[in-house]
């Protein structure tokens, strides 16, 4: 498992721009405070919970993932002789 985790991130590898993401969480954090700061009672929501109807296998998911893609990216690291090991 080790092995496929590490082809799909060879692959997939990027450069990271933390500019290209928001973070929801802190800003909803920082209105919640200000928000009690102003002396404003804050009521908790119910959580969202997504619907139990679309179940994913995450190792078939990788596996489809790593296949899926080009196979023109490096081999992980160590995989025939890990394989071997195992």
């Amino acid at each position: 498992m080790i092995d496929l985790a590490m082809q799909l991130i060879d692959k997939k590898l990027l450069p990271f721009d933390a500019k290209k993401f928001e973070d929801h969480y802190g800003t909803a954090l920082k209105k919640l405070v200000q928000e009690k700061m102003k002396g404003h009672t804050v009521i908790a929501k119910e959580a969202e919970r997504p619907s139990g109807g679309n179940v994913v296998d995450l190792i078939e998911a990788l596996k489809r993932s790593v296949e899926g893609s080009s196979g023109k990216g490096k081999p992980a690291r160590g995989g025939k002789k890990r394989a071997q090991r195992e």
